[in-house]
């Protein structure tokens, strides 16, 4: 994985490019956290982002959640559509011990075979 930040008048901006891994997500974790800390404006740019590993999609979550709890703005620019659906699905899922009012679309209980 690269990783650059370019800082704009609009503020850091975070570019990705190549495989988030296991090591990778710390990498960007810490990257994006240092920023957010700071309390400036981030945007990621992901458009050339390899392979997304779990560890790399809890981190893009995490980040997400971060950033509303501390009230700064975080951007993902260039994500595939298919994972950033993914990400506003985990974000959006009730608190523990929340409840939600209707299961998300396609979702419910995994069916598991029962024992004879």
């Amino acid at each position: 994985m690269d990783l650059t930040v370019i800082q704009t008048p609009e503020g850091p901006v975070v570019r990705v490019a190549g495989d988030v891994q296991s090591a990778e997500a710390v990498e960007l974790d810490r990257q994006v956290r240092d920023l957010l800390d700071r309390h400036a404006p981030v945007a990621v740019e992901l458009g050339d982002l390899g392979a997304l590993s779990a560890p790399g999609l809890a981190v893009l979550v995490d980040l997400q959640e971060c950033s509303r709890s501390s009230g700064t703005e975080l951007r993902f620019v260039g994500l595939r559509r298919a994972v950033s659906r993914l990400i506003d699905a985990v974000t959006d899922w009730p608190e523990r011990g929340e409840q939600r009012t209707a299961p998300p679309t396609g979702s419910g209980p995994v069916a598991r075979p029962t024992p004879n």
